[in-house]
């Protein structure tokens, strides 16, 4: 029964978290296993301060398990890294690390550049072999990657 409620759980938490990102870009895949999320997640999210959306790039290809990204996808790419501009970035801020009964876990990121933000959604769900990288959403405001405050069932974990 614990089981049966877990999944039940899992599925409603996937539902409304896709349903509730219409203004990020937003790519999942069959996914690409993580040892360590939290420390994978912060890695990117510092080469990211130096190399913007490049980091992405190619861990999406990664994810996806292609040498090239589709054509939407290089165009929201290309459209945030010319939002970004040419500058480093100026300050990494991991903003929430937070789990749904060790099955699911969202780690959010803020990178600052001198005119823009940008914000990351890292999603991951447990295999058999551990953490599995299944999505990454990015956007321009917190509102693009935040689906909803902390639901009942999720624990957050804060630095």
């Amino acid at each position: 029964m614990a089981r049966l409620l877990q999944a039940m759980v899992l599925s409603w938490a996937l539902a409304i978290g896709a349903a509730q990102a219409q203004n990020a870009t937003q790519y999942s895949s069959r996914g690409l296993s993580i040892n360590d999320p939290a420390a994978f997640t912060q890695s990117v999210a510092l080469s990211m301060s130096r190399d913007r959306m490049e980091p992405i790039r190619r861990t999406m290809q990664e994810m996806l398990g292609v040498g090239q990204l589709s054509a939407d996808l290089e165009v929201n790419i290309t459209h945030m890294e010319r939002y970004l501009g040419d500058q480093a970035g100026t300050e990494v801020v991991k903003l929430e690390d937070v789990s749904l009964a060790g099955a699911l876990r969202r780690i959010y990121y803020m990178n600052s550049y001198p005119n823009s933000f940008l914000f990351t959604r890292w999603d991951f769900t447990r295999g058999a072999d551990g953490w599995v990288l299944t999505g990454i959403t990015f956007g321009s405001s917190w509102n693009s990657v935040n689906a909803n405050p902390v639901t009942p069932g999720w624990t957050v974990t804060r630095d």
